[in-house]
């Protein structure tokens, strides 16, 4: 025999109070006056009678989404190979599961316009938006800005425009930090195999223009060939390694700014016959899980992914509570990791 479904109306007449009651509780409407006393009363019975929320019910009662958006803009093919995008699904969660939010993931492909992600805000599927921004264009940062200046709650996790607020991390001086590392243990001849195409990347162009100053500063020669790219991936980085290692000159060590393309790297070494860390130094960036399993284990930058995602959960949460951030741009700090890929002596 099929029970009949429980409603809030039930929750209330076993609770003792009214179904206004039930709903403001449930639904955590911060605004209501309520003692602790009933709010107990009211998730106990909630609790006894296996009541569901209706999410329908709970958005009106809410008055906005009991969706955040997390929206991938133009992400590489090989997003979901490392630990960024679940690492920040994870902070997030922790931040805004809580409050009684889910999070609906939206990939906003080479092909698609920016109206994907601004038609969720407007026809209020979601309460706000938290953007990865790969290779936006053109359109899609107008497409922010103009939600922006709505008042529509979106945080972007990279810094890209002085209009959107932003959750990061000091990518730039994670880069300096490393290369740095590297002067410090002797090296003089240093290459970096960045992610992506310069021409069309901004990150990688920003992190190409750190490594050279930072050779400068501490005038280390800039061989321009020592600066390629790869595609995110450790095949590539492999490929572009192999051809560092064909040339007459070899750098004594390479930076690798994303882990995968640091093992990339480090198999395309040990191929050629030579050692890591006694003939070429390598450091990653990102300190993914595998990288304290690679051999020799990874030195890398440690990006704080997971508070990334908790900070910008946070910040949105009291954003869509009528709290918007204080701070247009929130920076966390980068770890530097010593291990045994870069222990050598040039």
């Amino acid at each position: 025999m099929n029970k009949s479904r429980v409603t809030s109306r039930d929750v209330a007449r076993h609770a003792g109070v009214s179904q206004t009651t039930v709903s403001f509780v449930l639904n955590n409407v911060s605004k209501a006056n309520i003692s602790d006393e009933t709010i107990r009363r009211v998730w106990h019975a909630a609790h006894e009678l296996g009541y569901v929320p209706d999410s329908t019910a709970r958005n009106l009662a809410r008055g906005v989404s009991s969706n955040i958006g997390l929206i991938l803009i133009r992400p590489h093919d090989h997003v979901f190979a490392n630990s960024y995008v679940p690492d920040v699904i994870t902070g997030v969660s922790r931040a805004v599961k809580p409050q009684g939010y889910r999070i609906l993931i939206e990939i906003v492909g080479q092909e698609s316009h920016p109206s994907v992600f601004t038609n969720l805000v407007r026809g209020r599927e979601v309460a706000g938006l938290i953007v990865i921004l790969y290779n936006p264009n053109a359109d899609d940062l107008q497409a922010l800005h103009d939600l922006t200046a709505q008042g529509s709650a979106v945080l972007a996790l990279q810094h890209m425009s002085d209009q959107l607020y932003t959750v990061t991390s000091n990518h730039l001086g994670g880069v300096r930090q490393g290369i740095e590392h590297l002067i410090h243990l002797g090296h003089r001849h240093i290459a970096c195999i960045g992610a992506a195409n310069p021409a069309t990347s901004p990150n990688t162009r920003a992190r190409f223009e750190v490594f050279r100053k930072t050779l400068s500063e501490h005038q280390l020669p800039i061989d321009e060939e020592f600066i390629v790219y790869g595609d995110y991936n450790p095949d590539t980085s492999y490929a572009v390694t192999h051809k560092l290692l064909e040339r007459p000159n070899l750098p004594t060590a390479i930076v690798a700014l994303n882990d995968s393309m640091a093992m990339g790297a480090i198999s395309a070494i040990q191929a050629h016959g030579k050692r890591v860390p006694q003939d070429i130094a390598v450091i990653g960036f990102g300190d993914w899980q595998i990288a304290r399993y690679m051999t020799p284990r990874l030195t890398t930058l440690r990006e704080p992914t997971v508070s990334i995602g908790e900070v910008a959960g946070e910040f949105l949460h009291q954003w869509i509570e009528g709290e918007p951030p204080t701070q247009r741009v929130v920076t966390l700090e980068t770890e530097l990791i010593i291990r045994e890929s870069c222990g050598g002596h040039p």
